[in-house]
C-alpha cells in the first residue's frame, strides 16, 4: 500500500528565492516555485512511498541557481501493518458483591 506524504516549507526571506528542491534521503525527489507569487509555505508531495523510515529535506535555490545547504532532515515512518493480536484474556478473579 503506497503512501503520499505532504510537507511544507515557510520560504526564506530571500528577494531572489526562485525555487526549493525536496530530497528523499539524497535523491533529489523534485522541486517547487518559491519565487513571488508562490504560496507560503511551500508544499510538496512524496509520492508512492513503501512502508518504511524515510529522511526528507529541503533546500532552497536563487535566481542564479545557487542552492543552499540541505534543511535539517524530517524524519517519517510509515508503517500500515497492525501488531499482532493479543492472546485471549485470562481472569483472575470474580468477586460477588453484595
Amino acid at each position: 500500500m503506497p503512501w503520499n506524504v505532504t510537507v511544507s516549507s515557510p520560504k526564506v526571506r530571500d528577494a531572489d528565492l526562485q525555487t526549493y528542491k525536496f530530497y528523499l534521503g539524497v535523491a533529489f525527489n523534485g522541486s517547487e516555485n518559491a519565487g513571488a507569487g508562490a504560496p507560503n509555505p511551500v508544499q510538496h508531495v512524496y509520492a508512492g512511498l513503501a512502508d518504511g523510515t524515510y529522511s526528507l529535506a529541503v533546500s532552497s535555490v536563487d535566481q542564479a541557481g545557487n542552492e543552499s545547504a540541505k534543511s535539517i532532515s524530517l524524519t517519517v515512518i510509515l508503517d500500515s501493518v497492525s501488531p499482532a493480536v493479543p492472546g485471549q484474556p485470562t481472569l483472575i478473579a470474580a468477586v460477588f458483591v453484595p
